[in-house]
C-alpha cells in the first residue's frame, strides 16, 4: 500500500496540472494552467485579477495539491482581509471541491470550520484559516517546518494591511516556503500594490483580465464599460485586472476638478447654504470652514490653526454673525468624531447656528455602493463634479486635496476611502479643506453622531432664542 502511495504521489508531485484534471475533474481556464505550470518552479507568484476569472478556484486547487501530493509535511495558512472573504467564499470553495475528490482521496482529509489537514498526520499537515485582520497581526506568523513545506495564500491580497505582511517575513524567510498573493488591484499601495512595483523583480506576477475569461459574462464587461468607459480606474481595476494610474489613484480625478474651477455657473437664490466644518487636531492640521450653495463653493475656504474648542467656537460663532442674514447657513454640518465633538455642543448650547454632528464612521446610506459615511460623503462630492454644473474658486489646497485620498473596496465591493492616518502614513497632510467641503453633503439624510438619521426636510430648530 505504501508503494502505491509512494507512485501516486511521484506521478503528480510535480504534475498540478494533472492532478487538478483527473482527481479533480476539473478543466483550467489558459490563465490558471499557465499559474500551474509555474507555481512547482517558484516561491512567490503574486496574480492581481478582475472579477469573476476563477482566482479562488485556483486558490483551492493549489490547497489540495500541496497538501495531497507536495512535500511532506505541508504547514499551510490561507487567508483574507474580511471573515465573509474567507468562510464564506473561499474556505467553502475549498471544502465543495474536497467533495470532488475520489473517495480514496477525500477519506485521507479531515476538516472543520477553520482547519483542513490529513487524517494520520493531523499534527504536520495542515492548511488553516486566519482571517488577516488589523487587529489579528499573526495571521501569517509562526508557520516553520524543517521540512516538506511551508504554504502561505492570501486571498484580496490588496485589503490587507501591511503589518499583516510583515508579520510573514519570518516564515517566509524558509527555502521551503511558498506564497501566493492573489486579488483585485483595487489600492495604488501597500505590499500588493509594490509586488508589481519596487519589489517586482523578486515575484512572478500575472495579471488576469476579465476579457480573456470563459468565466466572466459579455453583459458584465459591458456593463462597466458603459457605466465607467475603458479609460476609467474602475475597468481597469474590475475588468483589466490592472492598478490604476497613479493620477487616477484618487478617487476624484483631477481633470474633473480642475475643469470646474471658476466655472460660469449661477447659483439658484432657492438652494441652501450649507457650511461644513472640518475640526482640525492640535499640529500642523488645520480646521477648516466650506460654504456651499447648490453647486457652487461660494468663496474659498476659510481655516484656523492651533484654535481651542471654545476659540474655534467663537471663530464660527463670528463667521455667522458676521454674515449677511440671507448668505448665512440653513445649516452647518460639523465632523463630530474627537474634538469635533466639543465645538459641536458648544455651538449647540449657544442655539444661534442651526448645526448636525455628523459622525463619517458611521453605516451610509447608500448600503450598495459605499462601506461608511465618509465614503458616501466623498462618493456624493465625485458626482458634484461629474455633473459639470458646479464651480469651485481657485483654491490650490482644496484642488490639491480632493483628489489627494484613495480608495478601494471592502469584502462586499463598497467604496472606501482611505482614513487621514493612512495619507499620513504615505506622506500626504490632512485633507482639512477637502472633507470641509465633503461635509456639505451630509443631508438627506444625514446620519447624526448617535447614528440616528434625519431628513433634510426635517425642520430645524433656527435660533432658540426666537431669532428668526
Amino acid at each position: 500500500m505504501k508503494n502505491e502511495v509512494s507512485k501516486f504521489i511521484e506521478l503528480y508531485k510535480d504534475d498540478p496540472i494533472s492532478f487538478i484534471e483527473n482527481c479533480l475533474g476539473a478543466e483550467l481556464d489558459p490563465w490558471q494552467r499557465e499559474f500551474f505550470e509555474v507555481i512547482p518552479h517558484t516561491r512567490k507568484v503574486s496574480i492581481a485579477a478582475g472579477h469573476g476569472v476563477g482566482k479562488s478556484t485556483a486558490l483551492c486547487f493549489l490547497c489540495l495539491h500541496t497538501l495531497l501530493v507536495g512535500d511532506f509535511p505541508c504547514k499551510g495558512v490561507i487567508s483574507a482581509p474580511s471573515t465573509a472573504q474567507l468562510h464564506s467564499a473561499l474556505w467553502a470553495d475549498l471544502k465543495m471541491w474536497i467533495e470532488h475528490l475520489p473517495p480514496v482521496l477525500r477519506d485521507t482529509i479531515e476538516y472543520t470550520q477553520d482547519l483542513v489537514r490529513l487524517k494520520e498526520a493531523p499534527n504536520e499537515s495542515f492548511i488553516r484559516a486566519a482571517v488577516a485582520r488589523i487587529d489579528q497581526p499573526d495571521a501569517l506568523q509562526g508557520v516553520h517546518a524543517q521540512s516538506g513545506i511551508v504554504l502561505l495564500i492570501v486571498d484580496e491580497a490588496a485589503g490587507v494591511h501591511e503589518k499583516i505582511f510583515e508579520s510573514a517575513y519570518g516564515s517566509l524567510s524558509q527555502e521551503n516556503a511558498k506564497m501566493c498573493l492573489i486579488g483585485n488591484p483595487t489600492r495604488n499601495s501597500g505590499y500588493f500594490y509594490e509586488t508589481f512595483h519596487r519589489v517586482k523583480d523578486e515575484w512572478t506576477n500575472f495579471q488576469v483580465s476579465c476579457l480573456d475569461s470563459p468565466r466572466v459574462s459579455q453583459s458584465y464587461i459591458n456593463e462597466m464599460r458603459n457605466l465607467y468607459g475603458e479609460d476609467s480606474a474602475m475597468f481597469k481595476v474590475r475588468v483589466l485586472g490592472e492598478f490604476a494610474d497613479e493620477e487616477e489613484a484618487g478617487f476624484i480625478s483631477p481633470s474633473i476638478i480642475r475643469s470646474a474651477i471658476n466655472r460660469d455657473i449661477e447659483v439658484s437664490p432657492s438652494s441652501p447654504i450649507i457650511w461644513g466644518l472640518d475640526v482640525a487636531r492640535m499640529g500642523r492640521d488645520k480646521s477648516a470652514l466650506c460654504k456651499r450653495q447648490g453647486g457652487v463653493i461660494t468663496e474659498k475656504i476659510k481655516t484656523w490653526r492651533k484654535l481651542d474648542l471654545m476659540s474655534l467656537a467663537g471663530e464660527i460663532m463670528n463667521e455667522f454673525e458676521n454674515t449677511e442674514p440671507d448668505k448665512q447657513c440653513a445649516e452647518l454640518l460639523i465632523d463630530s468624531i474627537g474634538l469635533g465633538a466639543g465645538i459641536f455642543d458648544r455651538i449647540s448650547e449657544i442655539g444661534i447656528i442651526p448645526c448636525r454632528g455628523i459622525n463619517v464612521s458611521e453605516s451610509s446610506a447608500l448600503v450598495n455602493e459605499c462601506g461608511n459615511l465618509r465614503a458616501e460623503l466623498w462618493y456624493k462630492a465625485r458626482e458634484f463634479f461629474e455633473k459639470k454644473t458646479c464651480s469651485i474658486p481657485d483654491d490650490p489646497e482644496l484642488i490639491k486635496e480632493l483628489s489627494a485620498p484613495r480608495y478601494h473596496f471592502d469584502s462586499r465591493g463598497r467604496y472606501l476611502i482611505e482614513s487621514k492616518d493612512e495619507m499620513r502614513k504615505r506622506g500626504e497632510r490632512s485633507p482639512d479643506h477637502a472633507d470641509a467641503f465633503c461635509l456639505t453633503f451630509a443631508t438627506n439624510p444625514a446620519i447624526l453622531s448617535g447614528g440616528e438619521r434625519i431628513s433634510w426636510n426635517q425642520p430645524l430648530v433656527r435660533d432658540i432664542r426666537g431669532i428668526q
